[in-house]
């Protein structure tokens, strides 16, 4: 009876400070790891440290959209949090709502996962997990091992901090290690195993501009902060 009434004090802390980790479909061992791993959050007694920033997204000089993220740093914790709302039309009317979450302890990445809609049709929803040395991919009910190396850095983290000493980042769309090229001072290029690429622009470490650019798309991501 206390851990169901832990259980729900917590759920209700969750949404409340904007955790969306989607666990209810977990069926397995991870729905109470990750509990536990909030919680731990929660018990930390420090004040976090938060930092916002906000993208605009252009495509043909038009506004199709806005992608905000969030930094909140917590003792041995960081946590970033992304969503994004896009609306945008190839022949038919697409409206594409992103939300994504990464956790890092000790800075390894120990928590991710993404959802992703167009229209309302669920198009991504997946987890990242960290247990015992191995990272374990849960998409559609299933589970599987990852042979990576624990994850200093994922593609989030470019958005907060200029790649100075990073070779690779972890990409959660593509669920592999990508390399980050350095082009000029202030520039770098991440190329996807699909063929598209993103292009992060710097002014004194922070982050200005990126280029998004694929086989049917090109848009553009300005800060707006």
């Amino acid at each position: 009876m206390l851990w169901l009434m832990f259980f729900l004090i917590l759920l209700k802390l969750c949404k409340k400070c904007g955790f969306l980790i989607r666990i209810k479909k977990t069926k397995n061992v991870y729905f109470k790891d990750i509990i536990l791993l909030i919680a731990m959050l929660f018990l930390k007694s420090s004040i976090a440290q938060n930092q916002n920033l906000s993208f605009e997204v252009w495509k043909n000089n038009i506004l199709i959209g806005n992608i905000s993220i969030s930094e909140n740093i917590n003792d041995d914790f960081v946590i970033y949090d992304l969503s994004s709302e896009i609306k945008t039309k190839v022949l038919l009317e697409f409206n594409i709502t992103g939300i994504e979450k990464t956790i890092y302890n000790h800075g390894v990445l120990v928590y991710s996962s993404v959802y992703r809609k167009i229209n309302s049709n669920e198009k991504t929803n997946k987890e990242l997990f960290f247990k015992d040395g191995i990272y374990y991919l849960l998409k559609s009910g299933k589970k599987s091992a990852l042979t990576f190396p624990e994850i200093k850095s994922n593609l989030i983290t470019l958005y907060f901090y200029e790649p100075l000493n990073i070779a690779q980042v972890y990409c959660d769309n593509h669920n592999k290690m990508v390399q980050v090229v350095f082009v000029e001072k202030g520039k770098y290029q991440v190329n996807f195993p699909d063929g598209s690429y993103n292009i992060f622009y710097y002014e004194n470490g922070k982050c200005l501009k990126v280029d998004a650019l694929g086989l049917l798309y090109e848009v553009q991501l300005i800060s707006a902060i």
